[in-house]
């Protein structure tokens, strides 16, 4: 399916598609030109089709041959009311983006032959949307704040000590020389963090003036610190709190998927899945130690929200011992969250109230799949057992947090079960048979889905733990546990060096798994291409280096796996 564009604005999106003879005679109400029908629809402001707290930078419109049955869409809208009530329902909310066009599908021969004839396919209309969050600044300020008063307070304490020893006729040359040093240190470090935040504001400013100017936004440079804990904390903090966001943007716009996560948040935390596409050679190697380190450092942050009249541009840090010690490893953090009355009405209120907090939960799954990472195969060199090592890791923080979703399903169901009883018993009705049936039915429902979970456990354990697993691209293990945390209601995070080539491929991959899944959408490998050709993420590397193509040349391209490959037309060789 191709289309096309023109215009800007509220302009049409035009969709093309090749039309046989036979679909000639079919009357429609699409215009014909030459050998293509094109179908004619206004497009709307992303801001209308999913509203959210973050800036528009991006979007394109698909139209997508699925099998999905009538009444399907309206799931999530019955769900909404009834918060956790159906863990299993879609994402989806907004049943105006379906339309029937079994007459046209026919015509034209789009999916198989059996859909065709009984009419069961039909079109949907689906948006893929670019935005940046407006975390994405205002939580580094808030981080660079927490620092500097981290600079300030150990600054202080150094003076005392110093003024101390000026005082002490016993006080150590070496000594003194040595405070004296961290205390020039620590003023240094108070300077940077100045110029960092200083550099943030204005970077922010750029970004909401190019949007308002129909402009894109060119990323800077990342800032070249010391401490690599510290910068890798202050990233992946930045995507932990944009994803949080989006679950209450998401929620608020009628998910049940969204509400169902956050209600469950005060006692299962909030799970980030983060899938890596680093390889284990050169600097990447170096990228993929700080990322396992960075991970780890998120389990021991916690979240509460406050009232604040907009979301997103209000964030406060500072240290947090929890209350059950065994959840936190090492020194706790506390970030709190300012969002609207929108948001906080989405939220339980044990959060509202803020006598719970949030704890992050993080896995990180990694796989290099580029041709470094063929090399290092091929010479079956130890760097790989990097990657081994990392994954085992979080194998073993992936029990302990599918455990403690497992025992709270299973009690939210019997809950469940418990509260339709008594409903019952105080209303005088006697126990039917049927209504027996039903909280029998439930309960058979939970335990296959879980039954389904502890299979796909399994299956990612024989990812990581298989010797012939260790010097070969196991790109299944990214889609078992990319599908194994979702299911979990966690929150995923997709990475590479730049964020732009490997990860677009990644990220059109799961895209397109996620419409076949979800909406049944027929040729997914033809749609994941259309993605790959016009969709937003040829805008996300315009936006990165000027240029419209991913940075892949002819033997790069060769080497990914077969689901990773752009298609032709849509790379060249260029910056990473």
């Amino acid at each position: 399916m191709v289309f096309d564009r023109s215009g800007g604005g509220h302009a049409p999106f035009r969709f093309q598609c090749p039309s046989p003879n036979a679909a000639r005679q079919q009357e429609t109400p699409w215009c014909q030109s030459n050998n293509r029908r094109q179908i004619l629809f206004r497009s709307v402001p992303p801001q209308n089709v999913l509203r959210t707290t973050g800036v528009d930078m991006a979007n394109t419109k698909y139209l997508i041959p699925t099998t999905l049955a009538p009444g399907r869409e309206t799931a999530a809208k019955i769900a909404t009311g009834t918060r956790i009530e159906f863990p299993g329902s879609t994402r989806g909310s907004d049943v105006r983006t379906f339309m029937e066009n079994d007459s046209f599908l026919t015509g034209l021969g789009l999916g198989s032959s059996n859909d065709t004839a009984t009419g069961n396919l039909r079109f949907v209309a689906v948006d893929e949307i670019l935005r940046v969050p407006r975390s994405t600044f205002a939580l580094p300020v808030a981080f660079l704040d927490f620092l500097e008063e981290q600079a300030l307070e150990r600054s202080r304490w150094i003076q005392k000590q110093l003024e101390a020893k000026d005082s002490s006729a016993a006080a150590s040359p070496q000594t003194t020389e040595r405070l004296n040093a961290e205390l020039d240190f620590l003023r240094k470090k108070q300077e940077e963090y100045l110029k960092q935040r200083q550099f943030i504001i204005r970077q922010e400013k750029r970004l909401l003036d190019e949007q308002k100017d129909g402009k894109f936004f060119m990323a800077a440079k990342r800032a070249d610190l010391q401490d690599r804990l510290t910068v890798i904390g202050s990233q992946i903090l930045s995507a932990t709190v944009a994803c949080v966001l989006s679950s209450l943007d998401l929620a608020v716009s009628g998910s049940a998927l969204h509400q169902a996560q956050l209600d469950r948040a005060p006692r299962f935390g909030y799970l980030m899945n983060f899938e890596s596409l680093l390889s284990t050679q050169g600097k990447e190697f170096g990228m993929l130690e700080d990322f396992a380190a960075g991970a780890r450092w998120l389990r021991n942050v916690f979240i509460q929200f406050r009232r604040h009249a907009t979301t997103g541009t209000f964030f406060s840090i500072k240290k947090y011992a929890p209350a059950d010690a065994s959840s936190c490893n090492g020194e706790g953090l506390l970030l709190t969250m300012g969002v609207s009355d929108d948001h906080l009405a989405v939220l339980p209120q044990s959060l509202v109230s803020g006598n719970a907090v949030v704890h992050v939960r993080c896995v990180l799954f990694t796989q290099g799949v580029n041709e470094k990472q063929s090399l290092v195969h091929a010479y079956k060199s130890s760097a790989v057992k990097l990657q081994e090592r990392i994954n085992r890791d979080n194998l073993v923080e992936l029990k302990h947090t599918y455990t403690i979703y497992r025992n709270l399903r299973v009690e939210e169901t019997q809950i469940r079960v418990r509260a339709s009883r008594q409903m019952r018993a105080n209303s005088g009705m006697s126990s039917s048979s049927a209504q027996d049936d039903s909280d029998e039915a439930a309960m058979a429902i939970d335990r296959h889905d879980l039954q389904a979970l502890d299979d796909l456990l399994v299956q990612i354990e024989h990812h990581i733990c298989s010797s012939t697993s260790q010097y070969k691209k196991n790109v299944a293990l990214l889609m078992d546990s990319s599908d194994f945390c979702r299911a979990l209601g966690g929150a995923r995070v997709t990475c590479c060096k730049s964020g732009k080539d490997r990860t677009a491929m990644s990220v059109t991959l799961e895209q397109a798994r996620l419409l076949c899944g979800e909406l049944q959408a027929s040729q997914g490998s033809a749609l994941c291409s259309n993605m790959r050709l016009y969709g937003v993420r040829r805008r996300n590397v315009f936006m990165n280096t000027k240029a419209d193509k991913f940075a892949f040349n002819e033997v790069q391209r060769k080497m990914l796996p077969d689901c990773y490959k752009p298609p032709v037309g849509t790379y060249k060789s260029g910056k990473t």
